[in-house]
């Protein structure tokens, strides 16, 4: 790796990076680049970089994908096959009016800790034993609790789960899972930020990952989720009674 360049291996075929760095040509055709600090995903072929399409993403060495959902929060309205649960006082989920905001889930001013979930009503259609979630958000305020990931429910804790959390270990972003009983939580080195990530889940039969902006940070063996999950998006207004912002701009779920 060049000095100054942010790039890292995660495999031989498979790099992350930042905009700014210049992308290695010396790789096998199929190598993928994924530049942290946009989302972009970047694939090496006949001696240069592409921007993968939709169609390289889920078509790779011409394979086909088992249950896979991709969102890009774009156009008029928030998809009707997302479902806004209200769990305590008043939320909003609308689709952001401002370049590259995606879906605004928003908090109202309120006290009492509003607080609300996007699921897809509980139609479960992904394999805790064999899933990913990849998802980039960024919230504006400390005080903003957010979920993402896959669980079993639209309720504040679902039963069977694995989330990336922001909110109950200390000041680090956390992977927390539940087993159908038993729900523990492993903090990450990355602390609590408004700055916009990229946030990467996966499911195997023998253990729950969390990696963040390209670099693994959390693999749990214990009190792994074992029933069928939906995407799951939760956020919660906390200590100051006012509005707070989350911008979700994509989410994509696949089962492997």
């Amino acid at each position: 790796m060049e000095r100054g360049m942010t790039i890292q291996y995660l495999d031989s075929q498979r790099l992350t990076g930042v905009a700014s760095d210049t992308k290695p040509t010396t790789l096998s055709d199929h190598s993928i680049f994924i530049e942290t600090d946009t989302g972009k995903r970047f694939i090496f072929d006949g001696g240069r970089w592409k921007r993968t399409s939709v169609f390289d993403s889920l078509n790779e060495s011409f394979t086909h994908d088992k249950q896979r959902f991709v969102e890009y929060f774009s156009g008029k309205q928030l998809p009707s096959y997302w479902t806004l649960t209200q769990i305590v006082a008043t939320c909003t989920a609308t689709i952001s009016n401002s370049v590259d905001g995606g879906m605004l889930f928003q908090t109202d001013s309120g006290s009492g800790s509003p607080s609300a979930c996007l699921t897809f009503n509980n139609k479960r259609q992904y394999n805790p034993s064999g899933f990913r979630f990849i998802s980039i958000c960024q919230k504006n305020d400390d005080n903003l609790g957010i979920k993402g990931g896959i669980g079993n429910d639209k309720v504040v804790n679902p039963s069977h789960h694995a989330l990336m959390i922001e909110g109950s270990l200390a000041s680090y972003k956390t992977l927390a899972t539940k087993d159908g009983s038993t729900g523990t939580e492993t903090a990450s080195t990355i602390p609590l930020s408004q700055a916009a990530f990229v946030y990467d889940i996966e499911g195997t039969s023998s253990n729950v990952t969390l990696g963040i902006n390209g670099s693994l940070e959390v693999t749990k063996t214990t009190n792994r989720p074992t029933a069928a999950c939906q995407p799951f998006l939760y956020i919660q207004s906390r200590s100051t009674a006012a509005v707070k912002d989350y911008n979700i701009r994509y989410v994509e779920c696949f089962n492997t």
